[in-house]
């Protein structure tokens, strides 16, 4: 999540810190658990299921080559 983060911070060049717990709760709310948990994910049974292989990016790599100038003018 941190790399996550940090990623999409510089891609709108805003500052990404670290929280405590319990300011976690404050900025994030009913989300905060969420964010706390190792949600490791694979797609081994999608690709298993349909037969499918990945042709994309991964997400960070993806993230970094967004246009997050369209994200800024759109708010």
């Amino acid at each position: 999540m941190r790399r996550i983060a940090e990623t999409i911070g510089a891609g709108l060049g805003v500052p990404v810190a670290a929280l405590q717990a319990d300011e976690a709760v404050g900025h994030f709310g009913w989300l905060a658990p969420f964010m706390a948990m190792d949600m490791r994910a694979s797609s081994a049974a999608t690709r298993s299921r349909l037969n499918w292989t990945p042709t994309g990016p991964d997400l960070l790599t993806d993230l970094k080559a967004m246009d997050y100038r369209k994200l800024r003018t759109a708010s």
